[in-house]
């Protein structure tokens, strides 16, 4: 949920079309601004948002059914006819949060034998 939140908050942040692409033009304070919103889940304060986020520009490939990435931040492209649609490519920004979880008594559960870092992954169309 962490990483959903990161996205989202891109996404409410830098939702104007000026903004865009988030990760040029949204503000040198986007990656606190995410990581201000991934710690408002209930295990938050210290989450961290890896630096720098991803972003680019997907299309849905008609054929495959799935998202591909199509053009680059600095050239997107008119349209998504090359996957077999009239649709305008969609901007993504793509996140990774980490957070390091502390048992509350080590040593006495076998969560404490595990890796105690997590990662998680979330994207978001901003754009």
């Amino acid at each position: 949920m962490a990483a959903q939140a990161a996205a989202a908050e891109a996404a409410v942040v830098c939702s104007d079309e000026t903004k865009l692409p988030a990760t040029v033009n949204c503000g040198s304070d986007l990656i606190d601004k995410m990581t201000a919103a991934a710690n408002t889940v209930s295990i938050g304060g210290s989450i961290t948002v890896t630096n720098p986020i991803s972003e680019g520009y997907f299309c849905h490939d008609d054929t495959t059914d799935k998202l591909v990435e199509v053009g680059t931040l600095d050239a997107r492209p008119d349209d998504c006819t090359a996957q077999g649609s009239s649709d305008i490519p969609g901007d993504y920004v793509y996140v990774t949060v980490n957070y390091t979880f502390t048992p509350l008594f080590p040593g006495l559960s076998a969560v404490s034998l595990a890796d105690t870092a997590m990662t998680s992954e979330g994207w978001m169309r901003v754009g």
